[in-house]
């Protein structure tokens, strides 16, 4: 009740059932309008949260697409950074695939021409240790059949190091494993059948006359093989040159002493 003794209209009272009807209505309204500006000034914030949405998602796609990656953002985002850091997949994800293909064929190139170094390095080492062992064998094969050939034939013990230094100049071992005898050309020197390689026994037979002192004889025999140089073996300077020439170190150090010593007599 106001001053002048009326009733406020507030549309509570209950013997005035219509009073608050326009109350109401003004309440949806209001409501309406705060809705409104609610939305208003939300929509922005729901745009960014969309956009960082889409964002995620376009991310998790492109780790997808190049690593083949699972759904776990943060391993994903770890992976993306290692490619972006890496020269090869940045190549592929700046589309320079001829770039990558030349890059790839290059390394590939350089790592084939050193294993095909290394593989020819090998290959030469094995080769030449082979030639070593077989120089060996060889060695041994003719030693022993120029050995037993001189002892049958009669030569001097203390001369059978210098037959071999010889014969090793001469001889060598075909693919048969045989001990035959072959000229500074490599041609085989036939026996005296004139078909078959000449035997240990007949060369030692054509050195009788140019080396008797294998045989424990002085040169040319009797009174006029006594004298300085009797039962040398002699050279001339082109022959002992030669001789030099075709020995093995071990070889020429030998004959090198005997010259030395005066058992050679180079003319």
């Amino acid at each position: 009740m106001v001053a002048d003794g009326t009733e406020q209209n507030d549309g509570t009272n209950p013997n005035n059932p219509g009073a608050g009807a326009p109350n109401a209505d003004n309440d949806q309204k209001f409501k309406a309008l705060v809705d409104a500006e609610v939305e208003k000034r939300t929509a922005g914030l729901m745009k960014n949260k969309q956009e960082i949405l889409d964002e995620k998602r376009k991310d998790q796609e492109e780790l997808k697409k190049w690593r083949g990656l699972d759904d776990d953002y943060e391993v994903a985002k770890s992976k993306v950074d290692f490619v972006n850091q890496n020269e090869d997949a940045q190549l592929l994800k700046d589309g320079k695939v001829e770039e990558l293909f030349q890059k790839r064929v290059a390394q590939m190139e350089k790592k084939q021409e050193a294993e095909r170094s290394a593989r020819d390095t090998r290959i030469a080492e094995l080769e030449a240790d082979n030639t070593r062992q077989k120089s060996v064998i060889s060695e041994k094969f003719i030693d022993g059949a120029i050995r037993d050939a001189s002892i049958k034939a009669g030569v001097t013990p203390t001369a059978i190091s210098d037959v071999l230094l010889n014969a090793r100049l001469v001889f060598t071992l075909d693919e048969s494993n045989q001990v035959v005898p072959q000229d500074s050309s490599q041609n085989p020197i036939y026996g005296a059948d004139g078909k078959s390689p000449m035997s240990p026994t007949e060369w030692l037979e054509s050195k009788q006359a140019s080396n008797p002192h294998w045989w424990g004889n002085t040169e040319g025999g009797g009174a006029s093989g006594g004298g300085a140089g009797a039962g040398k073996e002699r050279y001339s300077r082109e022959a002992w040159n030669m001789k030099m020439a075709q020995a093995t170190p071990d070889d020429r150090k030998e004959l090198g002493r005997r010259a030395a010593a005066k058992e050679i007599v180079i003319s």
